[in-house]
């Protein structure tokens, strides 16, 4: 099947990516914004879903930009069933680069609720299993 891949359980559609610059440059532009201490996220409601990953150089070196990215799409296929449609475009700053996945993963849950694009049945909660303990 096109546009769909084997996933660990099961069928899991691609994501579907922003690519150009004036892409980009439209949702900084126009969308709703978040900043916290990891990630800065910009979104705008649209009837698809698409996404962006920016990690610039200045976080680090290849293989440490490509470990954030590789995060930050995990992070969002594990919420993205709980998000609005729309265009959302996820920025990791510099201090990102020295944070685990759970912080990185608290952060972004964080942003999705201050920027109310959860669907309204679907709030995703993070839970810390070794904040609990």
């Amino acid at each position: 099947m096109r546009g769909e891949q084997k996933g660990a359980i099961g069928l899991q559609s691609k994501l579907i990516t922003l690519k150009e610059s004036k892409e980009f440059d439209a949702i900084y532009k126009h969308g709703s914004k978040w900043h916290g201490k990891l990630l800065v996220l910009f979104f705008v409601k649209q009837s698809r879903a698409r996404v962006g990953f920016t990690v610039s150089k200045r976080v680090g070196c290849a293989v440490v930009r490509n470990k954030i990215r590789r995060q930050l799409r995990e992070i969002y296929r594990s919420n993205r069933g709980s998000l609005q449609t729309g265009e959302l475009v996820v920025v990791a700053k510099i201090s990102a680069a020295q944070s685990h996945f759970v912080q990185l993963h608290k952060e972004f849950v964080d942003a999705i609720h201050y920027l109310g694009i959860c669907k309204p049945k679907d709030l995703p909660r993070f839970h810390n299993a070794k904040a609990r303990q």
